[in-house]
């Protein structure tokens, strides 16, 4: 299991260990892993143009919990209009330190208080 797969199954408050079943294909494996839990997804470094694959990802966080969300990282302005980003920042210029801010304020919005693992998770994302 790769770290961005673990981090998602670390996420999830049933985590028992296993992924779902292998069966499945693996945008199924991830509906299946949401269903009802608050997340956020980081995919990172997208450079897919392909609009039917990526507009089953963006409807994603309709299967999660209420304040689920999806961070796409991408150098390609097409793909953020494809990914029907209500805003996009230009990364190149602000620094890490903001970066954070920006993540944080969207993924914890609704918490008094950040949970620490999460917290780690935007850390490792944005280093």
């Amino acid at each position: 299991m790769n770290l961005k797969f673990r981090i998602i199954f670390s996420c999830s408050s049933g985590y028992s260990g296993h992924p779902p079943e292998r069966s499945m294909i693996p945008l199924d494996r991830f509906q299946k892993l949401d269903s009802g839990h608050r997340y956020l997804h980081v995919l990172d470094d997208v450079w897919n143009r392909e609009v039917y694959k990526l507009g089953r990802l963006k409807v994603c966080p309709q299967h999660g919990g209420m304040g689920s969300a999806m961070l796409t990282r991408t150098r390609d302005k097409q793909v953020t209009e494809i990914m029907g980003a209500g805003r996009a920042y230009n990364l190149n210029i602000v620094e890490d330190f903001f970066v954070k801010e920006i993540t944080e304020a969207r993924a914890f919005s609704s918490e008094k208080e950040k949970p620490v693992e999460l917290s780690k998770m935007v850390d490792e994302i944005v280093s």
